[in-house]
């Protein structure tokens, strides 16, 4: 016995945002950089009030922008819409 699922219009919005959200990530200059230097400061506060530095510290470097991200959403939109019109 299976269960297939048809798809509604709900998961073709959620599918359609998801792609969305990934898109914009991908364009947003400077996103990931600042994400990561935020927990970084954190990192550093929290190590400096224990007065201890990890072992496998290295320095900091600057993490380009990912250029996947926003492909992944475009082909996110792209199999959820084609998922829903094969459903209809």
């Amino acid at each position: 016995m299976s269960h297939h699922h048809n798809m509604n219009a709900n998961d073709l919005l959620i599918g359609f945002m998801a792609g969305a959200v990934l898109i914009v990530l991908g364009f947003i200059p400077g996103f990931f950089q600042g994400l990561i230097e935020g927990v970084r400061n954190f990192q550093d506060r929290f190590h400096s009030d224990l007065q201890i530095r990890p072992p496998y510290w290295t320095g900091y470097r600057t993490i380009q922008k990912p250029g996947w991200l926003a492909p992944l959403g475009a082909a996110l939109i792209v199999l959820t819409a084609g998922a829903y019109v094969s459903n209809i």
